[in-house]
């Protein structure tokens, strides 16, 4: 809370309880507050419900309950008698750090005639109670013109209430915030899902649309053939030849749409989590190996890969196929960046302190290129299903995606650091299973 300005023109009292006080305090009462709280799951209804509860046991009391926003600002939430018109508009200044503390003579303050007198003029005396619950704060101001407010026993229950009630908001809020991230995290799943249908449905259309085009005009150059057949026609030999010449173009170019599908289609299945059976021990040499081995023909046509094998096995408990399709989707991603004559993608394989299971060890995959980088404004995207910074039919967008699926599904971590115009590095982290001396 910020900075009390009313203690500096009069006496601020905070009222202390010792343990007798405290047992004193009646338990039924602190029972029947904890009951009336628990009955809603709404924090708001939960406030409603208190101050109606401490305007009928606390007998010729006013009660104002305000919400702290800012930590210099205050605004009336709730109040017995209830407050309408501009009131519920202001905002009012906090005055006191204190949790729970007694303020009299209101009338010789400054600072209470210029902010809070106008709206309370009666009020010459006040107990206030600040309360903090997660991110919410709360100040509640009480008033009587009966000596039975001020008196020690009354206090005491009043204090007892209180802890009751923080520990029944304390609750009340985090089943909200639980109920409130569930719902953004199923929010979140069906805007992946819609991102993945819609890529989904543009990456296979456009490969769709001219496979169906081929084959209409394959259907019509296969009629003018038949006709060919029948009529034997000398004349129109050259025609027929030139059509066997464009369908073999046109098969081949429907066969490249056919894979492209394919391709998005076998990214996709990374997505269904069941369980295989080939899961067991790695060892991740093998699968980076397996991986250059399957691209290093594409790689040597603009990359010099500098790879040096550990002595010793990196193992790890997982599918060898799963993670060789998410080393060759990031090896691929660092050879497409690369578009100058003296690339290299960097690849090293260590044993590192780990950050995943607290004292125990983890292998550290990193892969660096020299190639055109990522912009900041990019990279906070890289990992969505479909985004891509590729001229069309370069890549689907999809292989960042899934190689983060795989990796987080073998309980690992993977980032991306890049700097445009220099290149880009991509770390991947998962637990051994067999820890080195």
């Amino acid at each position: 809370m910020g900075h009390s300005s009313i203690e500096n023109d009069i006496q601020v009292k905070p009222v202390i309880f010792s343990e007798e006080d405290l047992l004193c305090a009646e338990p039924e009462l602190a029972l029947d507050t904890l009951r009336l709280m628990l009955t809603s799951e709404s924090q708001d209804d939960s406030l409603d419900l208190f101050v109606d509860f401490m305007s009928e046991t606390f007998a010729d009391t006013d009660i104002y309950l305000f919400a702290i926003h800012e930590p210099d600002s205050l605004r009336l939430i709730r109040s017995r008698p209830q407050l309408t018109g501009s009131v519920r508009e202001q905002y009012f200044p906090t005055f006191t750090q204190d949790e729970f503390c007694f303020i009299e003579q209101l009338e010789r303050s400054r600072f209470w005639a210029e902010h809070y007198a106008p709206f309370f003029p009666t009020m010459s005396k006040a107990l206030v109670v600040t309360v903090q619950i997660h991110s919410r704060y709360y100040m509640m101001l009480l008033t009587s013109q009966s000596e039975t407010l001020w008196q020690q026993n009354s206090l005491g229950a009043l204090h007892y209430i209180i802890e009751v009630v923080k520990i029944a908001l304390t609750y009340i809020t985090s089943t909200e915030m639980m109920y409130h991230n569930r719902d953004v995290e199923q929010t979140e799943k069906f805007a992946s899902l819609g991102k993945l249908a819609a890529g989904v449905a543009h990456e296979i259309n456009n490969p769709l649309g001219f496979i169906m085009s081929n084959l209409g005009t394959l259907s019509a150059y296969m009629r003018e053939f038949k006709q060919f057949v029948s009529t034997s026609s000398e004349t129109r030999k050259p025609f027929v030849a030139e059509m066997l010449d464009d369908s073999a173009a046109i098969i081949s170019e429907t066969l490249e749409g056919l894979t492209r599908i394919q391709n998005v289609v076998s990214s996709l299945n990374v997505y269904n989590h069941v369980s295989s059976s080939n899961i067991g021990v790695v060892d991740l040499r093998d699968v980076i190996s397996s991986s250059l081995g399957l691209l290093l023909g594409e790689l040597k046509m603009r990359a010099r890969v500098d790879y040096l094998a550990p002595e010793r096995p990196m193992y790890v408990k997982g599918q060898s196929n799963k993670l060789q399709q998410a080393f060759i989707h990031l090896i691929m991603n660092a050879f497409q960046s690369i578009t100058h004559t003296d690339g290299v993608i960097c690849i090293r394989l260590t044993y590192e302190t780990s950050v995943l299971i607290p004292r125990k060890r983890n292998l550290c995959l990193s892969i660096q290129d020299n190639g055109q980088g990522i912009s900041e404004e990019h990279l906070q995207h890289i990992f969505e299903p479909f985004f891509t910074t590729k001229k069309v039919g370069s890549g689907a967008g999809l292989g960042l995606s899934v190689a983060k699926e795989i990796i987080e599904e073998h309980f690992g971590l993977i980032a991306i650091e890049s700097e445009l115009g220099k290149g880009t590095q991509a770390v991947i982290r998962l637990p051994c299973i067999v820890s080195m001396p």
